[in-house]
């Protein structure tokens, strides 16, 4: 009777293994903010050719940050996000207001961009004018695609219509890091800024 017992536990134990799958971690604690898988990263201590400002995206751990730039390699790169903030101590942290969809966002760029074989793990450092292109890769890009082909999400931009005479929103041929902080377009997109780093 004891073997029966011990075979059956045994063997609902290992049924669990096979059913349970690990969940990313939604959020992480670092220097006192609780930082959450998708968040997008802004800062404005740093420019790059064409661009001003820098952007990256929180992993599904909720303690790196990815991105890619001119002085790193030129290929999507990893921090932690406490040496991102060491490097770039004016930060801003966006949000979407919907934790489902960021979750898709930081798995979407952990999965293409970052673990072993991503298929575009070695996508070189290049402003382009076609957000949808991997082939090449800018910061603020990247995390456009990441929300892009992860969730659907098209951040866009506003522009004045010369044939209407109205502003109307559109997908941006550069997504400019600091499209993400703009409040105006963070309320048609769907995100929030919720911290703000020695930011004035």
């Amino acid at each position: 009777m004891k073997v029966l017992k011990a075979m059956l536990v045994s063997v609902s134990l290992f049924a669990l293994c096979l059913t349970y799958v690990p969940k990313p971690a939604e959020a992480a604690k670092v220097k006192g903010f609780d930082y959450k898988a998708g968040d997008i990263l802004i800062t404005k201590s740093y420019n790059s050719y064409k661009l001003v400002g820098h952007a990256g995206i929180v992993l599904p751990d909720g303690k790196n940050v990815l991105f890619t730039s001119m002085s790193y390699n030129k290929k999507p790169y990893v921090w932690s996000i406490s040496k991102w903030l060491d490097h770039y101590d004016t930060t801003k942290v966006v949000r979407h207001n919907k934790a489902s969809v960021a979750n898709k966002a930081a798995q979407n760029a952990y999965d293409n961009y970052w673990k072993k074989g991503a298929k575009y793990k070695n996508s070189t450092y290049k402003v382009s004018t076609d957000p949808t292109n991997r082939k090449y890769l800018y910061c603020s890009e990247i995390v456009w695609q990441a929300y892009y082909y992860g969730t659907g999400v098209d951040y866009q931009m506003k522009m004045y219509n010369h044939g209407t005479g109205k502003e109307i929103y559109v997908r941006p041929s550069v997504v400019k890091p600091y499209f993400y902080v703009d409040t105006e377009l963070q309320k048609h997109n769907g995100f929030k800024t919720v911290k703000k780093i020695n930011w004035k």
